[in-house]
């Protein structure tokens, strides 16, 4: 593969992980906001909010990782 072929093919590769990864943190926030709503699950949710944060938080840094690995 030639080395613009090749760079424009990882740059692709980085936007889309990117992507999924910002559309991952989106779905953690909307699904918490979600099970709030509902008081079979609001106390599920708010007792377990902590660690829907700490998944956004991990999802942050291994798109952080990522990035800095392809600079």
């Amino acid at each position: 593969m030639p080395g613009e072929k090749k760079e424009q093919f990882v740059r692709l590769c980085v936007n889309v992980s990117a992507e999924s990864q910002a559309l991952s943190i989106v779905f953690v926030d909307m699904v918490l906001s979600w099970m709030k709503k509902f008081p079979a699950m609001s106390e599920t949710a708010l007792k377990h909010e902590h660690l829907f944060k700490e998944l956004a938080v991990t999802i942050r840094g291994q798109a952080a990782q990522i990035n800095a690995a392809q600079l």
